[in-house]
């Protein structure tokens, strides 16, 4: 005849507080026909601040990635993040525009030398009659240890000067 309650409700607390509580219930009749209740009421207010807090420290991480998105997009330069696994992360428009030939293989989670490897491939990077083996070699070798000198390549029909810096984390 009765059913179990499962709910979530706020209360005020003794000491006047707003308290959130997890509320399960079983109505019983006794035999002179008063209603009795059995259950459990769990103070939940800590895990109600938790979520709220975690939900705000989302959408504030979400909103300074999209600021740092925008801002990098903004550049009149090319930038390129790759990961410590050197994994491509972020590439702005400028820099995609450096060699369309390659727009495919530069996605995030493409590796460097997928990258380059296209760039070489589609002609994007010219190899003054060098074998492209070689100029892999060469740019795989200068991309880790060449950290703020200026490599001058030709991509397509302009010359770009590329600097690489590493990230604390090793991207």
């Amino acid at each position: 005849e009765f059913r179990r309650v499962l709910f979530r409700s706020r209360v005020r607390h003794l000491d006047g507080s707003i308290r959130w509580v997890h509320i399960l219930a079983t109505p019983y009749r006794m035999p002179d026909g008063t209603v009795i209740w059995d259950g459990l009421s769990v103070d939940i207010t800590d895990r109600k601040r938790a979520a709220a807090a975690l939900k705000q420290s989302e959408e504030e991480a979400s909103r300074m990635r999209n600021l740092l998105i925008d801002a990098i997009e903004s550049l009149n330069d090319g930038f390129v993040l790759y990961d410590a696994d050197d994994r491509l992360v972020l590439i702005n428009q400028v820099a995609r525009d450096f060699a369309p030939g390659i727009r495919k293989v530069a996605v995030p989670g493409a590796t460097f030398t997928e990258i380059a490897k296209a760039a070489i491939e589609t002609g994007e990077v010219k190899v003054d009659g060098l074998k492209k083996e070689e100029i892999l070699r060469e740019r795989l070798a200068n991309h880790r240890t060449n950290f703020g000198k200026v490599l001058e390549r030709m991509v397509g029909e302009r010359w770009y000067h590329i600097r690489e810096f590493p990230t604390r984390e090793g991207g």
